[in-house]
């Protein structure tokens, strides 16, 4: 897999999260924030330490749900129809080179699920990043990180139960 395969709508997906986490944080907990346009979104300096970090919070957890909401339903909508398209030839690929071909592997298993899992990662990293620069609540950060860690292995464990039951269907001559 290389970074030019990886799509756009996930990155989109992340910004335009943020942007509306910022929108709701503000209209929920009735901060007094400007609207100047999009740029000014980008700047939460004019605010006092307090809100920043109320606003900055909760828009972080506002866009790691709707990131995580988007893999689930991606999850559930391929769960029957693309994991039965695994190929003897492609199964064959990956028990002679684990390593290199498993991500082709998992992408024909899961299309772009894979992709919203690492974006979900990406967020994680970003959210680290506010988390450790103040601009966060710590608390959120570990939810995030305890859902993100979950999120992974479930993916993780279904992809290695998907490979074991089209191994199975080789050796019985079922694929």
């Amino acid at each position: 897999m290389k970074v030019t395969n990886f799509p756009i709508t996930p990155i989109v997906a992340i910004i335009i999260s943020k942007l509306l986490g910022i929108l709701f944080a503000s209209v929920v907990f009735g901060l007094d924030f400007e609207f100047n346009g999009i740029i000014s979104l980008f700047g939460l300096g004019n605010l006092d330490n307090e809100t920043m970090i109320l606003l900055s919070s909760y828009s972080d957890l506002f866009m790691f749900t709707f990131i995580s909401l988007i893999l689930v339903i991606n999850l559930m909508l391929n769960a029957r129809t693309e994991k039965q398209q695994i190929s003897k030839a492609d199964l064959d690929k990956f028990l002679t080179a684990q390593q290199k071909n498993s991500l082709s592997i998992a992408n024909k298993l899961y299309g772009h699920a894979l992709y919203w899992l690492i974006s979900i990662w990406i967020t994680n990293v970003y959210v680290l990043f506010n988390t450790l620069t103040g601009k966060t609540y710590l608390w959120i950060y570990v939810l995030i990180l305890m859902l993100t860690i979950s999120l992974t292995l479930y993916l993780y464990y279904d992809l290695k139960r998907e490979i074991h039951l089209a191994k199975t269907k080789v050796f019985n001559n079922d694929l």
